[in-house]
């Protein structure tokens, strides 16, 4: 991560950059759509640039990051799909991310199976289990433009409120790293 331009997707009030500034040399953005997360995020790091909007904005230009990050947050989209292209648009170099994992069954994009409830607003998110060996199976398609996938997984260490269905010793938390192709293999 050293010398690298990174955006955090999802960077709520920014404290990620605080744990990579203490250790690397970056160049930070960090966009959420949370507009007092990126107030109270510009008040506090300075150094560090924020933007209200999300990571289909058009602020946000192709191949302009070498890293996009996105902590916490993968498994609440339904249009999963539709992020790690667009993350991999915007990279360069690498997409990290973590996520919920499962190793049977089909991943379920369904809130009344599946949710959690959004802090404070009492309103239910997604909580996505995806399917591992079909989150695997897509990042081969040719959008992504993958060189390499690294993954870890690992027991949640800690009780969820969130409903799922399944038990929560068959969920797994996984760590992506994308390797993006240095050639491009769209045509």
């Amino acid at each position: 991560l050293n010398n690298s331009k990174i955006l955090d997707v999802g960077c709520a009030t920014g404290n990620m950059f605080n744990a990579l500034n203490n250790k690397y040399q970056i160049d930070y953005t960090g966009i959420d759509i949370d507009k007092k997360c990126i107030q109270y995020a510009k008040k506090k790091y300075k150094t560090a640039k924020f933007i209200t909007c999300d990571i289909f904005s058009k602020k946000i230009k192709k191949n302009s990051f070498d890293v996009v990050m996105i902590w916490n947050l993968f498994h609440m989209f339904p249009n999963w799909k539709q992020i790690l292209i667009r993350a991999c648009e915007i990279s360069r170099k690498y997409v990290i991310f973590d996520n919920r994992v499962k190793y049977s069954g089909q991943t379920v994009v369904d809130k009344d199976l599946s949710y959690q409830y959004y802090h404070l607003s009492n309103k239910r998110n997604y909580y996505i289990v995806h399917n591992i060996y079909e989150l695997i199976s897509f990042f081969q398609i040719h959008e992504l433009n993958l060189e390499y996938v690294y993954g870890y997984g690992y027991k949640m260490r800690e009780k969820t409120s969130s409903r799922l269905p399944l038990r929560e010793s068959d969920v797994l938390v996984g760590i992506f790293l994308l390797k993006k192709s240095k050639k491009n293999i769209l045509r």
